[in-house]
């Protein structure tokens, strides 16, 4: 499993969004304390039920839905 790491930044874990199209980047996003976006598209790397088994804080269907996501967050 991948290994998200923040010690060497000033990254605040929990205003950092994570987007991605895997299940295995989702529960590594979601075990470093990130805000996980899942993006499922016809392109992407696993299904949609895939993703949603993997429990992202947001699941999107469109790339054009993130900037509406970021407005939402503000």
């Amino acid at each position: 499993m991948k290994f998200l790491r923040f010690a060497n930044f000033s990254i605040v874990p929990q205003n950092t969004l994570f987007i991605t199209d895997t299940a295995d980047d989702v529960l590594a996003g979601n075990q470093a304390g990130v805000v996980t976006v899942a993006l499922a598209q016809e392109y992407s790397y696993n299904t949609l039920d895939m993703l949603k088994i993997s429990n992202p804080h947001h699941l999107l269907t469109n790339i054009r839905q993130i900037s509406e996501l970021i407005e939402r967050l503000k």
